[in-house]
């Protein structure tokens, strides 16, 4: 055990000073830290009471402030509150008050009549969706089919087309046939056009040619015709005709005898 050592006595503990001796102008107490040296207490001792101390008040101020949280709470009224809501979360609806259960029950009753009316007015919504969408294609179809095919064959030209076209996840209509997506032969990867279509299905078709307009000369598709001017294709060149589709369904060049 360490000595403690004292320049003068009166500067040792009171309770300790008669305990020193006198060695080389300095007091000495011999294993002075010591917890056996009656009525003292070293430093590391005095150290560890103040920190623990110190850190008891903390812990004490901390439950103060902690409790200021209940002040005027009822503990009878707050064990009640507790249990209602213990009951309620663990769904024990016949456990809670008349009031509450009807309240529920009411509130139950009206969020279901909302999700029912949210998921009618959804399919509803979905469904005229739909309708002006096929409305918009059969359009289309009409649309690109009627520089080719009679006035009174429209209809069934329609028909024959628009049952290649199937409507997809993302509710867009795409050309398929057995299953297989049709592809366009100008645009690699891409979905057959309406314009593509409509020249392999009705127009190149020899079995629809009846359904195709006829000629100033009373022939049909595939008949021969005489030298056409710029702005114009024959009706006799079924290479020329795929090739202006585009510009035949907008009117930019005409389809001659």
């Amino acid at each position: 055990m360490a000595d403690l050592i004292y320049s003068t006595r009166e500067a040792a503990p009171e309770a300790i000073r008669s305990l020193l001796a006198e060695e080389a102008g300095k007091f000495v107490l011999k294993g002075g830290d010591s917890a056996e040296v009656p009525g003292y207490e070293p430093a590391t001792r005095v150290n560890e009471f103040r920190t623990n101390n110190i850190t008891l008040k903390q812990e004490i101020d901390a439950l103060k402030a902690s409790a200021k949280v209940f002040e005027g709470l009822d503990p009878v009224k707050a064990r009640e509150a507790l249990k209602r809501v213990t009951e309620l979360e663990q769904g024990n609806v016949d456990k809670l008050p008349a009031g509450v259960k009807e309240l529920l029950q009411r509130q139950a009753d009206e969020f279901k009549a909302l999700k029912d009316q949210f998921a009618a007015e959804k399919t509803a919504r979905a469904q005229a969706e739909d309708n002006l969408a096929e409305a918009a294609l059969l359009d289309d179809l009409r649309k690109h089919l009627a520089p080719f095919v009679a006035d009174g064959a429209v209809t069934d030209a329609v028909n024959r087309v628009r049952p290649l076209f199937v409507k997809g996840e993302d509710r867009k209509f795409r050309p398929v046939e057995n299953g297989t997506p049709l592809l366009s032969t100008k645009n690699a990867g891409q979905p057959l056009t309406i314009e593509e279509l409509v020249a392999a299905k009705i127009v190149n078709n020899p079995e629809a040619r009846h359904l195709l307009k006829q000629s100033s000369g009373g022939r049909l598709n595939g008949g021969q015709g005489g030298p056409v001017g710029a702005g114009q294709v024959s009706w006799g060149d079924a290479a020329a005709i795929s090739a202006n589709l585009e510009d035949i369904a907008a009117g930019k060049v005409a389809v001659v005898a």
